[in-house]
């Protein structure tokens, strides 16, 4: 019903802003209509200076298109370089990689090398087009090079584990080793100067090479024969010094038409736009038919132009206010049917108020009868107490929680807890590590379902529930909200959307409404969006509401979490750790910050906070607890001060 009174209070801004949204189009309409007219008035009576202007913007024209042609003719020169300064640069490797296979050639008949250097991978991206056939061939004979020195060296390995007395085989497979491995070397540190783009060292002394390598010269053969044949086929279409300066000439005698060009139409237009050709223009565009100088046709249109502007001005005062009266009459024949919904849904107010007394009074009672059942004395006089304190209508407790016990297999989390907040009160828990303290909080939304215990909450029609009959969701709904340790703001939208995002359960349009986004779903989205944005103004945060998240200060997205809360116009607002990652400054920011939202949005706050700087400071009660039982209930400095608190907790460190 709160939602319906809601609606019905909007619906008359609502109403405003869509028609002024209808009579805006109709404004600017007819703003643009009067513009359209007034403009050829306007441009007479600028005279000479609108002449001017139009002289201008043909030249202004003509040599945009001088710029076009100057660009086209430069690119076609720009082009001839760089293909010639590619070329170049592709013989100069292909030159150098030439070289390269012919010192690694001449190696194979030079002096052994010994030591197998490490494989070196040759990256695709690296090479040319033209040599990755090459490298490939290359890479494939190094690798069969590998197998051969493995095979060759387990066979000289068996020899010596036999003790076989053949020397002159003994000779032949270490020979063979020092070959591969000597070939390997060569063409590895060959793929290896690709890579580096570096150049091998020369081999002076060279021989005969062995046979154990005549395949690896074959290939080296073939990689030279298909180099030449690239550098033919460059050298073929090679671009010579004398075209590219035949093409700059050529450039350059363009450049020089395309000027003479330009200087011809600049002077027609000149022309065109002579001083002495100023009256007879000005007669031509006498759209008044205006007898007289040119001079005398200018302060002719300055007249008619201030004229029509005033009628102009007379039109669009004429329309606004037709606009504006017909907004009147509508608001007022709506505000009478809106008050009389509005005086019908007190009265069923009242009547839902009665039934919710009644209900109270049976949960009361069934409560009462449970109290009875209680086989310890105290804690039967006790409950019954705080019975009467919450039945009592002038009874300021917003939330009463009796034995609460929450057990996780053979751990207790916790155990027998008892405690009451306030209303508008800033209630807060604390605790070691593990104490129980977020489990608290679970059982109180309803993430947990309690062992055992009571939890009752006056919700905002002041009527007693017991939250465990109720699921999250509907927890919820009753005015019960909460914010967790971690940030959990969308960070691909704005903070206001963020906003209306955390608004989405408190939506009462249906399914059709927001499928067809009827009026409905319109008036209730501008009730949405309007206390969002008066939500953001109160808490300083109008400045970032058309931001995104990511890249926000973490103060400023922590002020953003507790503004969402306000969305859902809770009456009690739990808070888990909210100064977890803040700087002191920030801490402090936080504190204010929640004086003010108790005080201006007239909510409920309890929190868990191992900053006891914070808790000391903005807390109007606490708790404190160990191992989830109770351990003492008081302002802060009587838990300060407290023998037990300060033994189980204010000694420890960590966060839970």
């Amino acid at each position: 019903m709160e939602d319906k009174q809601v609606k019905l209070e909007n619906r008359i801004p609502y109403l405003e802003e869509k028609m002024n949204k209808r009579h805006q189009h109709q404004i600017d309409k007819l703003d643009y209509k009067q513009k359209q007219k007034l403009l050829i008035l306007e441009q007479n009576a600028l005279g000479k200076e609108y002449y001017e202007y139009l002289k201008d913007e043909k030249i202004q024209e003509q040599r945009h298109d001088l710029y076009g042609k100057l660009q086209e003719a430069q690119q076609e020169v720009d082009k001839l370089e760089q293909q010639q300064n590619e070329q170049t640069t592709a013989l100069t490797r292909l030159d150098a990689f030439k070289v390269n296979i012919e010192n690694t050639r001449n190696g194979l008949g030079a002096n052994k090398i010994t030591n197998q250097s490490n494989i070196i991978l040759v990256d695709d991206d690296s090479v040319e087009s033209y040599e990755k056939d090459i490298i490939k061939k290359l890479e494939g004979h190094r690798d069969s090079l590998q197998v051969e020195i493995t095979k060759t060296q387990t066979a000289l390995d068996q020899l010596v584990r036999e003790e076989r007395d053949e020397s002159s085989l003994y000779r032949k497979y270490e020979d063979e080793v020092a070959d591969f491995i000597h070939g390997y070397s060569l063409v590895n540190d060959l793929l290896g100067v690709i890579v580096a783009d570096g150049e091998l060292p020369t081999f002076s002394q060279t021989g005969e090479v062995s046979s154990n390598l005549k395949k690896t010269s074959q290939i080296l053969d073939e990689a030279l024969s298909e180099v030449n044949r690239q550098k033919a086929l460059i050298e073929e279409k090679q671009i010579s010094d004398e075209e590219v300066s035949t093409l700059r000439n050529t450039h350059e005698q363009k450049v020089k038409e395309i000027f003479d060009a330009y200087d011809e139409v600049a002077k027609s237009i000149e022309v065109e736009f002579s001083e002495d050709k100023y009256e007879a223009w000005q007669k031509q565009h006498n759209t008044l038919n205006v007898t007289g100088s040119a001079q005398q046709i200018v302060e002719s249109n300055k007249k008619e132009y201030d004229r029509q502007q005033a009628l102009a001005d007379e039109e669009m005062n004429k329309l606004v206010t037709s606009l504006n009266e017909q907004k009147q009459q509508k608001i007022d024949s709506v505000e009478p049917k809106i008050k009389s919904q509005l005086q019908d849904l007190d009265k069923e107010i009242e009547e839902v108020k009665k039934e919710i007394d009644q209900e109270t009074g049976q949960t009361v009672n069934n409560l009462r009868n449970k109290a009875d059942q209680l086989t310890n004395p105290q804690e039967q006089t006790q409950f019954k107490q705080v019975l009467d304190m919450v039945d009592n209508p002038e009874d300021n407790t917003q939330l009463f929680v009796s034995n609460l016990t929450m057990q996780f297999g053979g751990l207790k989390a916790v155990n027998d807890l008892s405690f009451h907040v306030n209303r508008n009160e800033i209630y807060g828990l604390i605790g070691p590590n593990g104490a129980g303290k977020t489990t608290v909080f679970n059982c109180i939304t309803q993430f947990y379902k309690v062992t055992d215990g009571t939890m009752l909450f006056k919700n905002d029609q002041g009527q007693l529930i017991n939250l465990t009959d109720y699921k999250v969701h509907e927890v919820i709904e009753h005015g019960i909200v909460r914010t967790f340790q971690n940030i959990e703001l969308i960070g691909e939208i704005s903070i206001l959307d963020n906003m209306l995002v955390g608004a989405h359960s408190s939506y009462r349009t249906g399914f059709f409404e927001h499928l067809l986004h009827l009026p409905a779903l319109q008036a209730e989205e501008f009730q949405k969006r309007t206390r969002a944005l008066q939500i953001l103004e109160k808490l300083g945060l109008s400045d970032v509401q058309d931001q995104q998240p990511v890249g926000l200060p973490y103060g400023v997205l922590k002020r953003i979490e507790l503004a969402r809360t306000l969305m859902l116009e809770p009456k009690l607002i739990i808070l888990d750790e909210p100064a977890a990652g803040l700087n002191e400054a920030e801490t402090l920011e936080l504190a204010e910050l929640i004086r003010d939202i108790r005080d201006t949005f007239d909510v409920t706050i309890f929190l868990v906070e191992h900053d006891m700087g914070l808790v000391m400071s903005v807390c109007d009660r606490i708790t404190a607890i160990s191992f989830g039982k109770h351990l003492a209930t008081g302002s802060p400095s009587e838990i300060q001060n407290h023998p037990l608190v300060q033994e189980a907790y204010l000694g420890g460190q960590g966060n839970e």
